[in-house]
Order: structure tokens, then C-alpha cells, then sequence
């Protein structure tokens, strides 16, 4: 029960996989990954692993 957002990116090829959610994007040949609205925001703030 709570609220998602997509986060999507262009193409896989832009993901570097240092970080823990692009090592799961990689992994999972998924250019989109659900995330909860807080998690998100601090993804695009680069503060998320």
C-alpha cells in the first residue's frame, strides 16, 4: 500500500553499475525500476545506492 513511481532510463548502456540500483537494472535487462516516491527522489538527488 504504497505509492510507486517508474523510474526509466534511456538505455542500459548508460548505467556505469557502481551503484547498488543500477547494478539491479543491469542484472534484471530492465531499463525501468519501481521505487517508492521518497526513494526516488533521492535517487535523481544522487543520494541513493
Amino acid at each position: 500500500n504504497v505509492p510507486l513511481e517508474i523510474h526509466h532510463i534511456r538505455k542500459l548502456k548508460d548505467l556505469s553499475g557502481r551503484k547498488q540500483w543500477e547494478i539491479a537494472m543491469i542484472g534484471r535487462k530492465r531499463k525501468t525500476m519501481a521505487l517508492c516516491v521518497y526513494c526516488h527522489d533521492k535517487l535523481h538527488a544522487g543520494k541513493l545506492d
